[in-house]
């Protein structure tokens, strides 16, 4: 139902991110909101945190 692509190679050093998704996946706002999350340049918290993926063994 998705795919997605990292194109490097481009000029200058740079690379894509190429996102294919089905329309019945994602719609309305929540499309226009991923699209706006993924095309910022401004810092964000990761979805998932360090503290939620390092345990440490008892």
């Amino acid at each position: 139902m998705w795919m997605s692509y990292l194109i490097d190679g481009l000029e200058d050093g740079r690379l894509a991110f190429y996102i294919k998704v089905h329309h019945s996946v994602i719609a309305g706002v929540a499309r226009v909101a991923m699209i706006g999350r993924l095309t910022s340049r401004r810092a964000r918290t990761p979805i998932v945190s360090d503290s939620a993926t390092s345990q440490t063994a008892t």
